[in-house]
């Protein structure tokens, strides 16, 4: 590229690397600066739901994965206990929208029963087929924009089950704005992080806001985050045609080709 375009990957710190290796391999600078840190939620009273109360689980994403199997003995801790208590889980057909929980859930022992093959919410509620009730459990984040209501119309009761948050890094927002006149674009690969990034944007501590750039360039590596920035407002940006790190890439590789 002839010109330097320095692009935001906003992915969590453990997660960043592989984008911006990607990124950077066809010439874009970029600078990192998480806008999720993931953490589990505490201070839950609402219990583990009997495996026996439903007959699938649904994941939207590996988070889902790596915070509800440390939850199913939080109180004693015992490797044996949980263990047996995941083995029990698995069990149960899973269903998902990523070809990641697919990866993730097969080295936990498990197996997928059903993975859509358009990335998203919308593309899993388009292709599902359901063969009989379902009652499932879904392990998500306490900003799940996941509806029951959706997949009711499917004959799917689903129920959310929050299991980790997706906070704001200490710092963010004093980091974020002094960069936004500094770069180009930004990649969202979820709707936490648009979230996330208007919430920067306008701290609660403060009745000052900081408007986007005209000129900073949004890109959206699917449905949800897609989703997330029409709720606030913003209708001009590119969403990739395939939700992973090769799909934002030609994304954005196509943008700034024909971009005048």
């Amino acid at each position: 590229m002839s010109e330097i375009i320095r692009i935001l990957n906003t992915r969590p710190a453990a997660q960043a690397a592989s984008l911006t290796s990607c990124l950077q391999d066809v010439g874009f600078e970029v600078i990192e600066l998480p806008l999720i840190q993931l953490s589990p939620l505490t201070g839950i009273t609402r219990p583990v739901p009997s495996p026996a109360s439903v007959n699938g689980l649904f994941f939207s994403s590996v988070h889902g994965i790596e915070f509800f199997f440390p939850k199913l003995d939080p109180m004693t801790g015992a490797t044996s206990a949980t263990e047996a208590l995941k083995t029990f889980w698995l069990r149960k057909p899973v269903y998902t929208i990523s070809a990641k929980v697919v990866e993730k859930i097969k080295a936990y022992g498990g197996k997928v029963d059903f993975c859509s093959k358009e990335a998203g919410l919308q593309g899993f509620l388009k292709e599902f087929r359901p063969a009989g009730p379902c009652k499932w459990l879904h392990p998500c984040s306490d900003v799940t924009r996941l509806n029951p209501e959706d997949f009711a119309r499917k004959k799917v009761v689903i129920a959310n089950y929050p299991v980790y948050t997706p906070a704001i890094p200490s710092g963010t927002a004093e980091k974020l704005v002094p960069l936004l006149p500094r770069i180009n674009a930004i990649v969202f690969t979820s709707g936490s992080m648009v979230h996330n990034f208007f919430e920067c944007l306008q701290p609660p501590t403060t009745s000052t806001s900081v408007s986007v750039p005209d000129s900073l360039a949004l890109f959206s590596i699917g449905p949800s985050a897609s989703e997330a920035l029409r709720h606030y407002g913003v209708e001009n940006f590119e969403e990739a045609t395939k939700a992973n790190n090769e799909g934002l890439l030609r994304c954005l590789k196509n943008y700034y080709q024909n971009k005048p």
